[in-house]
């Protein structure tokens, strides 16, 4: 495949060259986020050179010029963990009928979850603590050790909360160059770099519109070949999809921060 073959071209052009090995990582890194988002967002695209690609929109042939930068999170609690904390609050309204040691796993964790996901969650936890027969779509097991004590715990749910303000504090960070042609930014989201397992995104964002001088600005979590474009200035509404590529099992390079 010819975008497989130029990605491979220019990993051993910047592997032989004669920057440092810190700086070698990071254009790696680039090169391959940027490889990765377009053969994501559509396979039939053509990949000009780094950082441009040629694609078909409503029947007209037009080059992209595509840069990325590392999104990086503010806030660091898991928002899972406030509902947690609430079920456990909820439970000891019962006295200590339902006192006891729970672990709770979940299951689809290969996927993203939305700011609505949390109040199911927590009626999901709640039901399975109290017996209740329900359909379960986010928990797989509960097992329970008698305690005296009432407490919950959450097995491989590393959640971090992606919201508008840091989308909107990275975009301003990235200028567009000045060209006739279209610019897109891409802001990626890593699970390595932020040490979870996935993301949650604010209800918000999905209708915010973003200052920015891009044309279009994409999220575009790296390891779930998921992509949300959001709205910036006056474009149209775009809503979160998400297109499983042939290259899925592509490992991004650690990313380096000077």
């Amino acid at each position: 495949m010819k975008s497989i073959q130029q990605i491979e071209d220019w990993i051993e052009a910047i592997e032989s060259s004669n920057i440092s090995a810190k700086k070698q990582e990071q254009h790696i890194a680039d090169v391959v986020d940027f490889w990765k988002f377009a053969t994501t967002y559509d396979n039939h695209i053509s990949i000009l050179e780094k950082g441009k690609v040629l694609l078909n929109e409503n029947g007209f042939d037009e080059e992209i010029t595509i840069a990325t930068s590392n999104l990086v999170l503010s806030q660091k609690r898991n928002p899972f963990e406030k509902i947690i904390t609430e079920v456990e609050a909820a439970l000891l309204n019962f006295g200590a009928k339902y006192s006891g040691l729970y672990s709770i796993r979940f299951h689809n964790l290969n996927r993203n979850f939305q700011e609505e996901d949390l109040a199911l969650v927590k009626d999901e936890i709640l039901s399975a603590i109290k017996g209740e027969i329900v359909f379960f779509k986010y928990i797989y097991k509960l097992n329970k050790i008698e305690s005296t004590e009432l407490k919950i715990y959450k097995n491989d749910l590393g959640v971090l909360q992606c919201n508008s303000e840091d989308i909107q504090k990275q975009i301003s960070k990235t200028k567009p160059e000045k060209t006739e042609e279209k610019q897109w930014l891409i802001l990626l989201l890593d699970t390595v770099d932020h040490n979870c397992n996935s993301f949650l995104f604010e209800s918000n964002i999905k209708e915010a519109v973003f200052k920015s001088g891009y044309d279009k600005v994409f999220l575009f979590d790296f390891y779930k070949s998921e992509i949300i474009s959001i709205n910036v200035s006056d474009g149209l509404k775009n809503p979160i999809r998400h297109v499983k590529s042939h290259i899925d099992d592509v490992q991004r390079p650690i990313s380096v921060v000077a």
